[in-house]
């Protein structure tokens, strides 16, 4: 099969359309000949599929070359050079619109045909270069969640945008490439300023690396957008495109106001507890104390924070405490007192766990027990059962205080796998003592996570080996803690052993079936189901369907089947939900 390009002649006047189909030749090219009319180029061009259509604007017959030229191009995509010897404006403006690849003007040159052929031959090739460049594109960014784009600099034109506009804005393709500028028009009132000077910094070439704003879509909610620029640059070095990708991120961005909004709740809760609580930093300041530590320390109300502890010369013992247990990572307890003289004395207990990131000591969260009542009264045995008790649920409540305010997403964590645990316990029929023990377990059961870096925990990769090591010594570690506070048996045990796996594969002591309490079996299928369906920073998260399979899969192998069994039923036929 030839490889030559073939050119049909569309002429009516015939000494025209033979000279040029004899310059066709020389030039080395097809001619597919020459016809006389728009309709029998068209014709011919549907069964002979030219590379190429010379064609005179004026022919004889009821359509125009104008037409058929149009139509060759936007059905055929057969690229046309018109052939004229009128050059008036009305000529010339119908021309434009059906988008020639050239013009030659009678009587023409012969160098000068062949320049404008091999031109359009190019120009056309590269044209089909590019749109199925486009294409495949296109076709890579269908499916995405992001919005991809292109805009032209200055005027803003939108050369290429994806179908996820639609998804995130409510506006799809066309309409973007219909109105000029339609991303500026979404954007907040608020937000058209910070943008205009975000796309001034572009316009001079200084493109800020991502910036973050909200748009109102087309249902008329607010939408918050993390968009990430690239410049593209002219052949005289000025920017001519901005290319980037736009992220939905109003969902993170809401979790972020209901975070601080929890975060103030929290201190707010934690400040009214009967039990005291304080956050000191490495060099001994406070950085957190609540109402009920300033009264039991006797500190002043107003500037207690921002102090180190040293400058409270009552506080000295409770001072020596703390410094004495900087160098150790475990948490211990112990008791100390306040008074002097005629004072009465206070006795109080001191929960102390240290806080260390990469290694280094950071400073630790103190929780005080005012005993005094305690060791100066005898209490009968029920109101000592009841303090007891209370006691217990005091020290939980500060313990989950204390967690939430240094990683708000590991709380959020425990208290849903305890809401589940809870209910997978109540389905197994499992008596009320031991479901009661299982739920403090769950509402603890990561509180060894104190002791790990917060930056390994928020960490948006897979860990390494040495970060992942840190992070399974927690069993261990919240085993040590709630031993520390003489937590009912075995609440600390079901700590200890929720990784454990029936296999033998878990950690930190390898168990076994038989050799794993039965709390601790529902405490891991808890766990790792509402860890499945939900987010975390190194991969996204599955949905209820998927973990749901996974741990049916892993039935009697990693986990307790008729844990699992409850687990199911409580999903697929009761509804349940965090």
């Amino acid at each position: 099969m030839s490889s030559r390009k073939k050119i049909l002649i569309v002429e009516d006047e015939n000494i025209i359309a033979e000279e040029i189909r004899m310059n066709v030749k020389q030039f080395g090219y097809v001619a597919l000949g020459a016809v006389n009319t728009a309709e029998k180029a068209l014709i011919t061009a549907r069964q002979e599929k030219p590379d190429l259509v010379i064609m005179d604007i004026v022919l004889s017959g009821k359509m125009e070359g104008t037409q058929a030229a149009e139509i060759m191009y936007k059905e055929m995509n057969i690229p046309v050079i018109f052939l004229t010897a009128h050059a008036d404006r009305q000529t010339i403006q119908k021309a434009v619109t059906s988008e020639p690849y050239g013009y030659i003007m009678k009587p023409y040159e012969v160098s000068e045909l062949k320049a404008v052929m091999e031109i359009a031959l190019y120009k056309h090739e590269q044209d089909k270069i590019r749109h199925h460049s486009t294409e495949m594109y296109s076709r890579l960014t269908a499916d995405l969640g992001d919005i991809i784009f292109k805009i032209s600099i200055p005027d803003r034109k939108i050369e290429f945008i994806n179908p996820a506009c639609k998804k995130l804005t409510g506006y799809d393709q066309k309409a973007f490439y219909d109105t000029p500028d339609l991303l500026c028009k979404l954007l907040h009132p608020d937000m058209k300023k910070y943008y205009e000077e975000e796309w001034q910094k572009i316009v001079s070439g200084k493109a800020p690396p991502y910036y973050e704003y909200k748009i109102i879509d087309s249902s008329g909610n607010p939408r918050w957008f993390h968009q990430t620029n690239v410049i593209t640059w002219g052949d005289k070095g000025q920017p001519v495109a901005l290319q980037g990708i736009i992220t939905d991120i109003t969902q993170c961005y809401n979790t972020l106001v209901d975070t601080r909004k929890k975060e103030e709740d929290l201190r707010n809760i934690v400040s009214s507890i009967k039990e005291g609580i304080l956050i000191v930093d490495d060099s001994g300041i406070l950085s957190f104390i609540n109402q009920a530590a300033i009264a039991m320390l006797k500190l002043p109300e107003q500037d207690a924070v921002g102090r180190n502890l040293s400058e409270f010369s009552h506080l000295q013992r409770f001072v020596e405490i703390c410094d004495s247990r900087s160098e150790t990572s475990a948490t211990t307890s112990s008791e100390f007192t306040l008074g002097k003289g005629k004072e009465r004395r206070k006795y109080i207990t001191l929960t102390h766990i240290p806080m260390s990131e990469n290694g280094q000591f950071r400073g630790f969260i103190a929780i005080l027990h005012d005993i005094t009542e305690k060791r100066s009264d005898k209490i009968k045995l029920r109101m000592s059962y009841l303090k007891s008790r209370k006691l217990y649920h005091d020290t939980v409540k500060g313990l989950i205080a204390a967690i939430e305010i240094r990683d708000p997403y590991t709380a959020q964590h425990q208290r849903r796998v305890a809401k589940l645990a809870e209910a997978i316990a109540l389905e197994m029929n499992l008596p009320e003592q031991q479901i009661e023990k299982l739920y403090t377990a769950s509402q603890l059961h990561d509180i060894g996570k104190l002791n790990v870096p917060s930056d390994i925990l928020a960490k948006g990769r897979k860990l390494l080996k040495a970060e992942l090591d840190l992070i399974k010594l927690h069993p261990q570690t919240g085993y040590e803690i709630l031993n520390t506070i003489a937590f009912p048996e075995p609440i600390a045990d079901i700590v200890l052993q929720h990784h454990e796996l029936m296999n033998g594969s878990g950690y930190p002591r390898g168990l076994k079936k038989g050799e794993i309490l039965p709390e601790a079996r529902i405490l891991c299928v808890a766990d790792v189901t509402e860890a499945m369906i939900n987010h975390r920073p190194y991969r996204p998260q599955m949905d209820i369907k998927s973990a749901l399979e996974e741990i049916d899969r892993n039935k009697g192998i990693l986990y307790d089947a008729d844990t699992v069994d409850a687990c199911l039923k409580l999903f697929q036929e009761k509804g349940f939900s965090f």
